[in-house]
């Protein structure tokens, strides 16, 4: 394994002490956790790269995080790819999603780390998780093991906007 800190003063978009994986030597960083990096065969991205380059082109997961330390995150039914939920994940929340395979979130509300469905039992278990072009929202692809709103509907995304403002539920959500 190769472990490279990159000693640069962090901007308030980064996690303080935040690795850049294997961009200073041109590798691909094909694993990380908590720091931790796999290497394995060499890419095209060199040390000559912009942050911007290697984050939107690059095989390194490097989230953009805001300046509360969270990235938008939406959850689509891995089955029909309909939109399911919109919340925020911090990296704790990032981590234990990808340690559990559920789907777990920063609640701002609470102020803490959750995990969807932890008191309904309505958990979310995360198929694949995809990454925008700029790294500051996630799509997790997800088999919803009930509804996934709080309101038991299958959808949080169940009313319309009308025309005249009004809102209108929406029969199949």
């Amino acid at each position: 394994m190769l472990f490279i800190h990159d000693p640069r003063p962090r901007r308030k978009s980064h996690v303080r002490g935040a690795w850049i994986f294997g961009a200073i030597c041109g590798y691909r960083a094909t694993n990380h956790h908590c720091g931790e990096v796999t290497i394995r065969k060499a890419c095209p991205i060199s040390a000559h790269s912009s942050e911007t380059e290697l984050r939107e082109q690059g095989a390194v997961f490097m989230p953009r995080f805001d300046s509360a330390g969270l990235v938008t995150a939406v959850a689509v039914d891995h089955a029909s790819g309909a939109l399911l939920m919109l919340a925020h994940m911090d990296a704790e929340a990032i981590a234990k999603t990808r340690q559990t395979g559920f789907a777990h979130f920063h609640s701002r509300s609470r102020g803490r780390l959750w995990m969807k469905g932890e008191s309904s039992g309505h958990v979310l278990k995360v198929i694949e998780i995809r990454v925008d072009c700029d790294q500051d929202a996630l799509e997790l692809r997800v088999e919803p093991a009930g509804p996934a709103c709080h309101t038991l509907a299958p959808s949080c995304f169940y009313r319309r906007i009308e025309d005249d403002g009004s809102l209108a539920r929406i029969e199949d959500a």
